[in-house]
């Protein structure tokens, strides 16, 4: 029951935007420009668009828990070494350690050093870490914990602010003291498939959805199909898989070729044996519109077999394709590279760009540093990028919120390749509208 528990719980974190390749490599294992662009040069604390994010200075006092004359002690909370699936989380602590070292070289923040506490909930024990955390941290960063909801209540209870890589549970979604970026159960981003659906008309008016019974997928997926409906799409086909996993996708390929499916939106990190059960129907999609998940190279490892429907997927992040474009970009591959043994992948960029959220945020508060003001600074951000990484997003206190803007890309046998004929950027390759996003009336979550 555990096994499944932990997997439910890291499939829901691929729902919410963290994900890491079929193979166990990151997003951008697919293409060998990800880990061999080269960062512009950049002077000492800058970080792409971002200028003196940390440096020297004269801020002092003991303002909070975790912070001296000379220090600020941080948090990063993960589950790399649990015996269930090891290495969940492992980029948020190698960018925790990257971004330390890269900001203590440079000055700190207005001269105080940072330390960093690396909290390994294994799974199971993050209430028991989120406990510790409150003895000496005075903020968490870049935390990626699929079974989050355990360390809500402690959190709080110390006033312990984060700004996490992402959440997971419902409560954790719209908790307070916390700044989340690109993440809401009251939204759902719908430009790509509006896109999508102006090339493929007939498929996004005969759509599957096919996702989990349980662990948030279900009320993820149910927010999904209510705006499809409110754009004008039809879902005719909504399957649920047990969270125990499936050992036999012909069923599920069968029941949407019987619905007329002609197009397939799944939450699933690796679609491979679902893909290979639509020939056992004699089925063929006429396109696979999915999320950041499916960024990896299992993907594109099934195009090189001839057996991928024609798919794209979407990315509020700035594709690892597109790294000779953005020395952002490049400069974040030799951060990450610094010190780890992973390819650069999302989830590294995803705690990357907490990190730096959270460093210009706290340099703003100077000498007064609490974390309230930190997340006060943190949640008033009008189109921030984090230097480059991320497509503009207005950031807010609590809850989060889900960018306006998406890039797709189209799975290749050569790998992952831009396609600006159907994204129509306005800004840079991104296109950004207010009318990517739609608000939902129905959370699902019984809240």
């Amino acid at each position: 029951m555990r096994r499944w528990l932990a997997i439910v719980g890291v499939l829901a974190v691929l729902a919410a935007g963290c994900a890491r390749g079929s193979d166990g490599e990151g997003a951008g294992a697919a293409s060998n420009k990800a880990t061999t662009t080269t960062a512009a040069a950049a002077g000492v604390g800058d970080f792409g668009t971002l200028k003196k994010v940390c440096g020297p200075g004269e801020a002092s006092g003991a303002t909070a828990r975790g912070v001296t004359d000379t220090e600020i002690h941080l948090g990063t909370m993960a589950d790399p070494t649990n015996t269930v699936l090891p290495g969940i989380g492992q980029e948020s602590f190698d960018v925790g350690d990257a971004f330390v070292e890269w900001c203590n070289a440079a000055g700190g923040i207005l001269g105080r050093k940072l330390v960093l506490a690396k909290r390994d909930a294994k799974l199971f024990e993050v209430g028991a870490r989120m406990i510790e955390a409150c003895q000496t941290d005075f903020m968490l960063v870049g935390s990626a914990n699929p079974l989050d909801a355990a360390g809500l209540e402690p959190r709080l209870g110390c006033d312990l602010a984060q700004i996490p890589a992402y959440v997971v549970s419902a409560q954790a979604a719209v908790a307070e003291q916390q700044v989340v970026i690109d993440s809401s159960i009251k939204q759902v981003g719908t430009g790509a498939w509006q896109a999508l659906a102006k090339k493929f008309p007939e498929a996004f008016q005969a759509i599957s959805l096919v996702t989990v019974d349980g662990a948030g997928l279900d009320s993820y997926a149910e927010r999904q199909r209510d705006a499809l409906t409110t754009l004008g799409s039809k879902v005719v086909d909504f399957q649920k898989a047990p969270v125990t996993g499936v050992d036999n996708w012909r069923p599920y390929a069968q029941n949407a070729l019987g619905h007329g499916a002609k197009a397939v939106i799944t939450l699933s990190p690796d679609i491979s044996p679902f893909v290979r059960s639509f020939g056992d129907v004699g089925w063929k999609p006429d396109v696979l519109p999915l999320g950041v998940q499916n960024y990896n190279a299992g993907t594109i490892a099934l195009a090189k077999e001839g057996v991928l429907p024609t798919t794209y997927v979407t990315t509020t992040y700035w594709p690892f394709e597109a790294a000779a474009k953005n020395p952002a970009v490049g400069q974040a591959i030799e951060l990450i590279k610094s010190t780890s043994k992973l390819t650069p992948g999302f989830a590294h960029l995803q705690a990357l760009n907490a990190w730096l959220l959270w460093a210009s945020s706290a340099k703003a508060c100077g000498s007064q540093l609490t974390g309230a003001c930190v997340i006060e600074k943190a949640g008033s951000w009008k189109g921030w990028t984090g230097g480059g990484i991320i497509a503009p997003v207005d950031t807010q206190v609590g809850g989060g919120v889900i960018s306006q803007c998406f890039v797709l890309l189209k799975a290749t046998p050569t790998g992952f390749v831009l396609v600006p004929e159907i994204t129509k950027p306005n800004n840079k390759i991104f296109n950004c509208d207010p009318a990517n996003v739609v608000e939902v009336t129905d959370t699902h979550t019984g809240g």
